[in-house]
């Protein structure tokens, strides 16, 4: 949903074909998947290995404004990044990084 500020660190994420692990999500009929996936980017993306799935890292700006109880409070898709260092994906149908529709800004 809203994360922000969290560290996501040291994880590995395998699926053995990506058609395997797909979930509808974002309210939609779309299948799709990711291994690590977020909505704004305000987050430390630290040594993470994803394998296998559509995309690696997704994080889509699907919700401009938020979603659930910070709807109108955060704007994620303008949220400056955390550290993202030392990821690997591999072998993904499509992207290893898939930053949709993000645009950070310096918000101090």
């Amino acid at each position: 949903g809203n994360e922000m500020n969290n560290t996501i660190s040291y994880n590995v994420v395998i699926c053995s074909h990506w058609s395997v692990c797909t979930v509808p999500w974002l309210g939609k009929d779309e299948i799709q998947n990711a291994g690590i996936y977020l909505v704004g980017m305000t987050n430390d993306l630290l040594y993470n290995r994803v394998a296998g799935y559509e995309n690696g890292l997704y994080a889509t700006g699907f919700y401009p404004q938020g979603q659930g109880s910070a709807s109108g409070k955060v704007c994620p898709p303008f949220s400056p990044f955390g550290t993202v260092r030392g990821n690997v994906n591999h072998d993904n149908e499509r992207y290893g990084l898939y930053l949709d529709n993000q645009y950070p800004r310096n918000l101090d």
